[in-house]
């Protein structure tokens, strides 16, 4: 809602707030601009939510990379200790099948 009609539908809001009569078209105007309103709030807490949610996106897939970082350096070091490991102990490990 731009200012301008903001402003009309204020002077309708505190009409209607001390409870003075409106005529059937303010009646109108004023239902249709609580309504504007309303529809702009939940918008907004929509939009909140939206960025909220691309930021935890964002966190996850940052920790994601980290992750697999860490796990091919643990497999990189792995692979070079199970090398070392003589075949009896691999047999028995079940390293190797």
């Amino acid at each position: 809602m731009d200012k301008q009609t903001y402003r009309a539908w204020w002077s309708l809001h505190l009409r209607a707030a001390k409870k003075e009569p409106l005529t059937v078209e303010e009646q109108q105007i004023y239902l249709e601009g609580k309504r504007l309103l309303r529809d702009e709030e939940r918008l907004e807490a929509s939009l909140d939510q939206l960025r909220q949610t691309r930021e935890e996106i964002k966190a996850l897939a940052a920790e994601r990379e980290r992750l697999q970082e860490r796990r091919m350096q643990l497999q990189v070091k792995v692979t070079a200790l199970e090398s070392a490991l003589s075949e009896p102990t691999k047999q028995a490990l079940g390293v190797g099948k």
